[in-house]
């Protein structure tokens, strides 16, 4: 290399017209002068694409690659018809040599029959298949389906689509290309919704098994008691159970604004995902409504209004904790509930004293967690309405309670 190729920092070379342009000062590579990069087959390319097509599903991944890659379709079909070729045939195996250079593999159109409106496409060597030869799951070649979709469904003068066969010994791929009101958006749009309900089912799942663990941890609870009861006559055991429920209890925990409570799980009656509920006037502003639950009605008590906090809407982790609130059955509106928590007697502490937001009689008090490294407030049930609340809140219930048993 001569003093003068050394000092040089920038170079052009032209493969196929195909156009390449490097700027060793920048640290930059043009390829039809478009910004680009090179990267290794294996690992580069697939270390990042092969996860992102396991993570989302290989037919999602399919559509949304053949999506993106099928834009630019009209532009590179009016290239090829104007300016790479006589004819669409010769156009496009002159823009198939041109890519090739970045190794998209060597193109061959074995039928091309635009009264018929069908046409193949064979590709040799392309990078979606030298990526996945070594991989144990493979999703073909979704690059080269969209843009082979897109061009030829201008080319045919039509919307096709393409069946897509693969010789992993040949490292080859067929696309046999006909008419079809099929489209990748279409398609896309499907999978999506698929997923989506997909998900929505998972997400059903899980809450129906959470209900299951609170609904039997209700139960345990309830045994328990009733065991109690029981024992009662026998002054050692009680002595030994009273100093079990003592030292350990039960506790469900909620979420409010990301932080987490808890009430002491013999206060429950039952947990229900969020329900309508029907409003009643001149009621307290906490008291979002009423629901008929088995034919009682009960008053639903939006906690976060309770504790001065921003009213949101309801999603679809939302509950109501039914709890015996001083001899009142009452709803209890949270963001979610987490889980069921054991929590031993010392460490639970005195709440500190009010700032505002919170009054003392919503709470117990505050309950350590060692292992967790959590502080949560343990809420006093009982003390959730005051007299004067409790009888204007059954004053408007007895007021209302047959039209809306009736509504209901």
């Amino acid at each position: 290399m001569s003093k003068t190729d050394q000092n040089k920092t920038e170079y052009d070379i032209e493969i196929n017209k195909a156009s390449m342009h490097w700027n060793l000062e920048k640290g930059s590579f043009d390829f039809f002068g478009l910004p680009s990069a090179l990267f290794w087959i294996n690992p580069s390319l697939s270390k990042m694409l092969l996860p992102l097509a396991e993570e989302i599903g290989f037919d999602l991944y399919r559509m949304l690659v053949a999506h993106s890659s099928s834009k630019g379709a009209k532009e590179d079909y009016h290239s090829m018809v104007t300016a790479l070729g006589d004819n669409f045939t010769e156009g496009f195996l002159a823009w198939g040599k041109a890519v090739s250079t970045a190794g998209w593999g060597t193109f061959e159109v074995p039928l091309f029959d635009i009264d018929r409106k069908t046409a193949i496409v064979s590709v040799r060597n392309t990078w979606e298949l030298i990526m996945q030869q070594e991989s144990e799951q493979t999703f073909g070649c979704p690059f080269l389906f969209g843009k082979i979709i897109g061009i030829f469904s201008h080319a045919l003068g039509g919307n096709c689509w393409a069946n897509e066969k693969i010789d992993w010994a040949d490292l080859a791929v067929k696309f046999q290309i006909y008419p079809s009101e099929k489209t990748i958006s279409d398609e896309l749009r499907k999978l999506r919704s698929q997923k989506m309900r997909t998900s929505e089912k998972a997400l059903q799942l899980e809450v129906t098994r959470k209900t299951s663990e609170l609904e039997e941890a209700l139960r345990e609870a309830r045994n328990a008691r009733e065991d109690l009861k029981k024992e009662l006559s026998k002054q050692e055991e009680t002595r030994r159970l009273r100093e079990k429920m003592e030292r350990w209890e039960k506790y469900i925990i909620f979420t409010l604004a990301d932080e987490e409570y808890c009430i002491n799980i013999l206060k429950i009656c039952e947990v229900i995902m969020a329900k309508p509920f029907t409003r009643i006037p001149h009621a307290p502003h906490f008291i979002k409504g009423v629901i008929n639950l088995r034919g009682s009605i009960i008053p639903i008590m939006d906690f976060r209004l309770r504790l001065g906090m921003k009213d949101i809407s309801y999603t679809d982790r939302t509950c109501f904790i039914i709890v015996n609130a001083g001899k009142m059955v009452t709803g209890i509106a949270v963001d979610s509930v987490a889980g069921v928590l054991n929590i031993r007697g010392k460490d639970i502490e005195d709440a500190p004293l009010p700032d505002g937001n919170v009054k003392p009689d919503y709470i117990l008090g505050m309950a350590k967690s060692e292992e967790e490294e959590k502080v949560r407030i343990i809420v006093n049930v009982d003390g959730m309405l005051s007299l004067k609340e409790k009888d204007v809140l059954k004053y408007h219930l007895n007021e209302n309670e047959a039209g809306l048993s009736a509504n209901s």
